[in-house]
């Protein structure tokens, strides 16, 4: 939005020092948000923006029914889709590349949560174990981490 409004400003013969203010303001924008955090825990998985902290997507282990590894489909989303995902009513997330690794969470209200990470198999394995302690069926006390 900033860089169209950067276009819109050079178009009009505007000043060329509020087009290099609002580039540089997209380009910290765009810094700021473009790298996240996902940390999955006892209370679900998290999506933080790994330098302001500020939440961008969460799944509540309560609402998860089971967790996976799956590569994303660069045709599945447009290119113009990174960042928080909210497709349709069936998926949500976070996405941060164009394909590789997601973590693909089974939700109790039949949508799915998608989130790419490096290790998306291992992610996986964090939730289902803690999944299965909460069911009772892992060694008791033995909380994963990550």
């Amino acid at each position: 939005m900033l860089l169209l409004a950067a276009v819109a400003q050079l178009a009009a013969g505007g000043s060329a020092v509020l087009v290099v203010v609002l580039v540089a303001a997209a380009v910290v924008s765009t810094a700021l948000t473009a790298v996240a955090r996902v940390r999955v825990d006892g209370d679900g998985v998290h999506v933080r923006q790994a330098l302001l902290g500020r939440p961008l997507a969460e799944a509540p282990l309560a609402e998860v029914r089971g967790a996976r590894s799956e590569q994303l489909d660069p045709e599945r989303f447009g290119w113009n889709e990174y960042g928080v995902l909210r497709r349709s009513p069936s998926v949500l997330g976070y996405r941060a590349r164009r394909a590789g690794e997601a973590l693909v969470l089974d939700l109790t209200d039949d949508r799915r949560f998608v989130v790419t990470v490096p290790d998306a198999a291992t992610a996986a394995g964090l939730v289902n174990a803690e999944l299965d302690r909460r069911a009772g069926h892992g060694a008791a006390g033995a909380a994963p981490s990550c």
